[in-house]
C-alpha cells in the first residue's frame, strides 16, 4: 500500500510553532482517502465532507504540513495547498519521501467568510460562493467577471476595479464581510427534489411486504413460508392473540384462532405459487374473540422469532449474556421469555450468524488453507483420525501460526508466556496461547492451538510445533504456571537450556502456597521476597519467612530461586516480567470468541490480530514521525530514572572498564552504594540487568562525566525495532464462495466432547487469584461476623470464641 493512500485533516484548533516547527493544537482530526485524489477541487470536496460542512462557505485555508529534512533531525513547514499545481507537488513529494505515514492537513474553518486562498504573490480567489447549482466542470477558472452564469451570487474580495465600483462611493474599507447580503432569487427548479425523481438500479424489493400494525388481505405475497410464519406471529404478538394450525402440507400453510374459549372465525390460508412466492388466497379476520388476560410469556414467542429479534446482538456480541437478551425482548415485545428458551434463541442465533457446531468443523480445513495461501509463511496443523467406516475424519487437536507474527517475534524480547483456558459451546476443549511483548510491553500475540484437555501430551505438542515454526532462537524464557504438562515440555530438547529457560508465574506460586498453607502473611512475604532485586533483601525477608513459619521457608527453599525471584535471575532473562496476566489478558480478549463453532472462533482471532496490528503500527507510525527514539514505556522509565538520578552522587574508579560508585541520597530510603559497570551493563541495584534500560544509578554517573546513557537503552526498546514487530500486513481472505477447494474426506468433530445438558459445572474453582479491589462487586469473602475479609462467618476466629 502505498504511503499516500490516506491523510489526516485536523480543524477547529489553533497554529503552533514548537521546536519541531509547525503544528496544530486542540481541534478535532479525522482521516480520509488520498489515493484516487487528483485535483485540488476533489481534495476540497474530500475534505468538506469528512468535515461535514459545506465546501463552498466553510474552509476558508487548507494548508499541509511539509516535512524538511535539516541536519540531524526533521523540521516541519506551512504549504498552502490552492491549485492542482500544490495536490501534485504534495503527491510527489510523499512518494518520495515518506515511509508509510499519513499526510497531514490543517483546515482553517468560517461559516461567514467565503473561501479565499493565498499564493504568495498573487491572491486567487478560488471559490467565492455561497450556493452553487449546475453540474458543469469548467466553472474552476479564477475568472471573477460578472458575466459567470456558474455563480448566482458572487462576492469579488479581489482588489481589482470593476465597472460597478463607480456606484460604491459610499463603502467602508474594512476586511470584514457585509453581514447584510443582498436578496438574490434562486435558480429555476431550485425547489425540485430531483432525488426522487431517480430511478436507483441497486434497490432490491423489501423481502417483508407486511405492516403488523394492519390486517392480511387475499392476494398478499410473501418470500417465503417462514416469511408467512414470521408475519402471523408479529401479527398475534401486536394484538395479544395466539393462533395454531389447522393444515399444514408442502405448498398449503393454513392457521386459525387459538382461543379455546368461544368461537372465533378468525383463519388464514397461503398457498406456495408457481413463482415459488407464498400468497394469501383466504383471509377472515379480524379476530372476533376477547383478548386473553396478558400473560409474560406468549405462544408464538418461540425460540425461532426470538433468534430474528436478538440475532443482530449476538452477532455484534457472542458473549452476550441471557439476562440482557431477556430485557430487550421485554423491552420491544412487552414479554419476557423463560431462560431456556432465551437461551435457545441464542443458539440459534449463533449457527445462523456463524454457522452450524457440526458444520463448521466441516469448514474449517478449507478456511485454514485459505488462511495459509493468502498469507504465505503462516502454519496450520491438524492432527485427526480415521472414523470406524471410513467415511470421514474426527477432529483432534489443531495448532497455527501467521507468518505476520513469526517475523515480528524475532523483533520482540526473548520472552514468551504460555497459558491455557476453556472452550464454551457444545463441544468441550482447551484453547492454548503463547505471547510475547513488543518494545512498550503490549501483547504480541504468537501461536494457537485448540485441544482436548490441557494434559502433558497437548503441552508437549504444543511447545513442539512452536519450537519448530515460530522460533529458532536460543536463550528464550518461557513463563507460565507450574503446570506438570509444561515442565514437562520444558525438558524436551528444544526447551533445555540454553535454548530455553523457564520461568515461573509469581501469582500461581504464591497461590499454591496459600491454597496449602491458609496463611495470608506468608503468602503476602512470599511475594515480597519474589521482587527483589538484591540478594540481601531477599535474605532479610527469607528471614522474616522463617521466623513467621519454617515450614514456609522450607516450602519456598524447594523451588528453585532462580524460577521465581528477581534477585536471582541474574541475567534479567525475565525482562522484568514476574506474572502470566499477559497472556490471562488475550484469554480475556477471546473470552468472546471462545463461545463461538470452531471455524467462526479462528475467523474472529484472525481479524482480531489485523485490527491489533494495524491500530500499533499506526501509533507507533505516527510517534515515530514526531520524532520519538523510544518507546512510552523506555522514555517514562528513563524520565523517572533521570529525577531520582539528580540525588546521587558518582565516583569515576576506572574510566576504561566504566567503572562507579554511586552513592544514593540520604533521604528516604536512599544512603546505599551501588557499583556501576558500564561494560557488562551491570549494576549492584539489579534494575539495570533487570528491564535492559539504565537505573538511576547507571545515569547519575553518566551525566557526570559526559556520557550518554541513552546508548545503554536495549535495542529492543526503540521505536524502530518496535515499529519492525509489525511491519508485515495481514491479507484479506475474500468471499467464501472463491475459496479453494479441497478433495480430502470430510472432517467432523468428536462425539465425546459433547457437553452434557443443563448448565455447566465450573471446572475452575476460584480462589484469591479472582479477587479484585475492595469495591469491585468480585472482591474477595467478606465476614459479617467480624467485619475483615478474608474468611466467612462459618470460619470466622472470633465467633468460636464467643461459644
Amino acid at each position: 500500500m502505498s504511503s499516500t493512500n490516506f491523510a489526516t485533516v485536523q480543524w477547529g484548533g489553533r497554529l503552533i510553532e514548537n521546536e519541531h516547527g509547525h503544528d496544530y493544537e486542540g481541534g478535532q482530526c479525522t482521516m480520509f482517502y488520498f489515493g484516487n485524489i487528483s485535483t485540488f477541487d476533489e481534495l476540497r470536496a474530500t475534505i468538506a465532507r469528512e468535515l461535514n460542512v459545506a465546501e463552498y462557505r466553510c474552509i476558508q485555508r487548507l494548508m499541509y504540513r511539509l516535512p524538511v529534512a535539516i541536519p540531524g533531525r526533521i523540521t516541519y513547514r506551512i504549504m498552502d495547498v490552492c491549485n492542482d499545481t500544490a495536490v501534485d507537488k504534495i503527491r510527489q513529494f510523499a512518494d518520495q519521501c515518506h515511509s508509510g505515514g499519513f499526510l497531514q492537513f490543517f483546515a482553517i474553518i468560517n461559516e461567514h467568510q467565503p473561501i479565499h486562498y493565498s499564493t504568495g504573490e498573487d491572491e486567487v480567489n478560488v471559490a467565492n460562493r455561497y450556493v452553487e447549482y449546475g453540474d458543469n466542470d469548467d466553472n474552476d477558472s479564477d475568472d471573477d467577471s460578472d458575466e459567470d452564469d456558474d455563480f448566482w451570487m458572487d462576492t469579488d474580495d479581489s482588489d481589482e476595479e470593476d465597472d460597478e465600483s463607480e456606484n460604491t462611493e459610499d463603502d467602508y474599507e474594512t476586511h470584514w464581510s457585509n453581514p447584510i447580503l443582498p436578496l438574490v432569487h434562486p435558480p429555476p427548479y431550485s425547489d425540485i427534489d430531483f432525488e426522487l425523481m431517480r430511478d436507483d438500479t441497486r434497490a432490491k424489493p423489501s423481502r417483508m411486504l407486511f405492516d403488523a400494525s394492519k390486517e392480511f388481505a387475499v392476494g398478499m405475497l410473501f418470500p417465503s413460508r417462514d416469511a408467512v410464519q414470521l408475519a402471523a406471529k408479529e401479527y398475534s404478538l401486536r394484538r395479544n392473540h395466539h393462533f395454531r394450525s389447522d393444515e399444514t402440507k408442502k405448498a398449503k400453510y393454513m392457521i386459525k384462532c387459538g382461543n379455546p374459549n368461544g368461537p372465533c372465525g378468525w383463519r388464514l390460508r397461503a398457498i406456495r405459487q408457481s413463482t415459488m412466492l407464498w400468497k394469501i388466497t383466504k383471509y377472515t379476520g379480524p379476530h372476533t374473540c376477547n383478548n386473553p388476560q396478558m400473560s409474560r410469556d406468549h405462544r408464538q414467542l418461540d425460540q425461532k422469532y426470538l433468534c430474528t429479534q436478538i440475532e443482530a446482538m449476538v452477532t455484534a456480541q457472542p458473549d452476550i449474556k441471557i439476562k440482557p437478551l431477556m430485557a430487550e425482548i421485554k423491552d420491544k415485545l412487552g414479554f419476557e421469555p423463560t431462560y431456556r428458551k432465551t437461551w435457545a434463541a441464542k443458539q440459534m442465533a449463533i449457527a445462523n450468524a456463524f454457522g452450524g457446531w457440526d458444520a463448521s468443523y466441516g469448514q474449517l480445513r478449507k478456511y485454514m488453507n485459505e488462511m495459509q495461501l493468502k498469507n504465505p509463511g503462516s502454519h496450520v496443523v491438524i492432527d485427526d483420525y480415521m472414523n470406524v467406516d471410513g467415511s470421514c475424519k474426527i477432529f483432534h487437536r489443531m495448532f497455527w501460526t501467521l507468518k505476520q507474527t513469526i517475523e515480528g517475534f524475532k523483533s520482540c524480547r526473548p520472552v514468551i508466556f504460555v497459558d491455557g483456558t476453556f472452550l464454551y459451546g457444545k463441544y468441550r476443549g482447551m484453547l492454548l496461547c503463547a505471547c510475547s511483548l513488543d518494545g512498550n510491553n503490549h501483547i504480541f500475540p504468537l501461536a494457537f492451538a485448540v485441544v482436548d484437555a490441557e494434559n502433558v501430551d497437548n503441552w508437549i505438542w504444543f511447545m513442539t510445533l512452536l519450537r519448530r515454526y515460530v522460533t529458532s532462537r536460543d536463550n528464550i524464557c518461557v513463563i507460565s504456571d507450574r503446570h506438570i504438562g509444561i515442565k514437562r515440555a520444558m525438558e524436551t530438547e528444544g526447551w533445555r537450556p540454553p535454548h530455553g529457560h523457564h520461568r515461573y508465574c509469581i501469582r500461581h506460586i504464591v497461590s499454591n502456597y496459600n491454597k496449602r498453607f491458609k496463611n495470608a502473611e506468608g503468602k503476602q512475604l512470599i511475594q515480597m521476597a519474589a521482587y527483589e532485586n538484591q540478594k540481601w533483601k531477599f535474605a532479610r525477608i527469607m528471614n522474616q519467612i522463617r521466623a513467621l513459619d519454617p515450614r514456609t521457608a522450607e516450602w519456598c527453599e524447594q523451588i528453585p530461586l532462580e524460577k521465581w525471584t528477581k534477585a536471582y535471575d541474574e541475567e534479567g532473562k525475565r525482562y522484568g516480567s514476574m506474572t502470566t496476566n499477559l497472556v490471562e489478558s488475550v484469554n480475556g480478549m477471546l473470552k468472546g470468541f471462545r463461545g463461538l463453532p470452531i471455524t467462526a472462533m479462528v475467523n474472529k482471532i484472525f481479524h482480531q490480530l489485523v485490527h491489533y496490528f494495524d491500530t500499533f503500527r499506526t501509533t507507533y507510525r505516527s510517534q515515530k514521525l514526531s520524532g520519538w527514539v523510544y518507546t512510552q514505556f523506555a522514555g517514562e522509565t528513563l524520565l523517572q530514572n533521570s529525577q531520582r538520578a539528580q540525588k546521587h552522587n558518582a565516583t569515576r574508579f576506572d574510566s576504561d572498564r566504566g567503572i562507579f560508585e554511586v552513592l544514593t541520597g540520604s533521604r528516604g530510603t536512599g544512603g546505599h552504594t551501588h557499583v556501576v559497570d558500564l561494560n557488562n551493563r551491570t549494576c549492584t541495584c539489579g534494575k539495570f540487568q533487570e528491564i535492559k534500560i539504565p537505573c538511576s544509578h547507571v545515569i547519575a554517573a553518566c551525566q557526570k562525566y559526559a556520557i550518554d546513557y541513552q546508548a545503554y537503552v536495549d535495542e529492543f526498546y526503540t521505536l524502530d525495532r518496535t515499529l519492525r514487530c509489525y511491519r508485515y500486513m495481514f491479507h484479506p481472505l475474500g468471499d467464501p464462495n472463491y475459496w479453494h477447494e479441497l478433495h480430502e474426506l470430510p472432517l467432523v468433530p468428536d462425539p465425546t466432547r459433547i457437553r452434557k445438558k443443563g448448565r455447566p459445572r465450573a471446572s475452575r474453582i476460584r480462589n484469591e487469584m479472582d479477587w479484585r479491589t475492595p469495591s469491585s462487586s468480585t472482591s474477595r469473602n467478606h465476614c459479617t461476623n467480624c467485619g475483615k475479609s478474608g474468611h466467612n462467618r462459618q470460619t470466622c476466629a472470633y465467633r468460636s470464641t464467643q461459644k
